[in-house]
């Protein structure tokens, strides 16, 4: 959507407030991408449950040429991997630098060797700024205007067949959800006092 706003109108929107959907560091990256820097994407970040307990990645501290990460403690590691799942490296703190350390209970899971593996998304900085601005006074009045539009998707979903595309190809989709929108439209221009 941005790309095409920004190729066909030059021009996007400063913000593009979003529901917990969008709250991964690669969603932000990417409409940060396609906007080319124009448009903040505003989103709840999603938080990592199976590493809930424990120290989070963002915790860790990355060196500036990304190729050292520091604990909590202050052990520094320098061996890491590629990650085949996902954009990312994983850290590897060994078990002679976990063994004695104080915060051990607090670290997080350990292999069965005692090492502690630290995960690094490619778009950790993305996470880092949103995690920065969700603080801010400016995200809490963003927040507030997300439930404004949140009852009108419901209604184009439930009452206006939105749900689901009757028809193949894109320019007959986007047709059929442009006259959900305009039934929707014409329903509430009905309820409006003369």
């Amino acid at each position: 959507m941005l790309t095409n706003q920004l190729k066909h109108h030059r021009v996007c929107p400063p913000k593009l407030i979003y529901d917990q959907a969008a709250g991964f560091g690669k969603i932000i990256a990417d409409a940060y991408k396609a906007s080319t820097g124009l448009t903040r994407l505003v989103a709840r970040l999603v938080k990592n449950q199976r590493h809930s307990e424990g120290f989070a990645p963002e915790e860790f501290k990355l060196s500036d040429d990304n190729k050292t990460l520091t604990c909590p403690n202050g052990k520094s590691t320098h061996t890491t991997h590629n990650y085949s799942v996902t954009d990312g490296r994983r850290f590897c703190f060994l078990a002679s630098q976990c063994r004695d350390c104080p915060l051990r209970k607090k670290c997080g899971p350990l292999d069965k060797y005692d090492r502690r593996y630290v995960f690094i998304s490619d778009y950790r900085d993305f996470t880092l700024q949103a995690l920065n601005y969700q603080k801010t006074e400016e995200f809490k009045q963003d927040m507030k205007l997300r439930p404004i539009i949140e009852r009108h998707i419901a209604c184009l979903v439930r009452y206006n067949d939105a749900r689901r595309c009757r028809f193949r190809g894109c320019h007959k989709s986007d047709f059929q959800q442009k006259m959900c929108a305009s039934a929707y439209n014409l329903k509430q221009w009905c309820h409006v006092p003369a």
